[in-house]
């Protein structure tokens, strides 16, 4: 009795640690969350243009009109290794056409955004979309126009929105993911 006893603490003790290791292996294996950005709405924004009124004498009169800031509608997120997310902020970067892949001209402060991106396990079925992104674009919009980047006037420029987060977990696995979008000056064209 005393034997069978002694086999099933044993027993019982192995299963023990060895689940306690089990677990233990498992919690260090938080992946970094591997977000990737599935759709998104508009592609680009015209942010300036010219609009022409007939003053009360009959004179044509055109007055720029300049958009400060811009509303992305939606961005669809994914995350593909099943790994939870949150999606902590986003930055905005804006480049002026230079050669290859463009000039930097200006870098906004970084807007709080707190959005979970959840999955399903290992499959990437779950699309998270977020809605209505106000962007401020007036500083960026200024070194396009008429900044002391370049003493020619540009009509695009790239607008290039970094989304950052971590795993929803709390281990610190860090992420960016980021889209891409032009805005227009349809005002110099003819």
């Amino acid at each position: 009795m005393k034997g069978k006893i002694l086999i099933v603490s044993l027993i019982v003790l192995l299963g023990f640690a060895f689940g306690c290791d089990f677990v233990r292996e498992a919690q260090t294996q938080i992946h970094t969350p591997e977000v990737f950005i599935l759709a998104t709405n508009p592609g680009g924004f015209i942010v300036l243009y010219d609009s022409t009124y007939q003053d009360t004498a009959g004179n044509w009169i055109t007055i720029p009109v300049f958009y400060v800031d811009v509303i992305i509608d939606s961005v669809t997120f994914v995350s593909w290794n099943g790994v939870d997310a949150v999606i902590n902020g986003f930055k905005v970067k804006f480049y002026i056409p230079d050669e290859d892949t463009g000039k930097l001209v200006y870098t906004s402060h970084i807007y709080g955004l707190r959005r979970y991106i959840f999955s399903s396990g290992e499959s990437d079925t779950v699309k998270n979309t977020i809605y209505n992104i106000p962007i401020v674009t007036e500083d960026g919009i200024d070194s396009l126009f008429d900044g002391p980047v370049s003493p020619d006037p540009h009509t695009t420029m790239r607008m290039r929105v970094i989304f950052f987060g971590e795993d929803a977990y709390g281990y610190n696995e860090d992420f960016e993911v980021y889209n891409d979008y032009v805005l227009i000056d349809i005002s110099t064209l003819e």
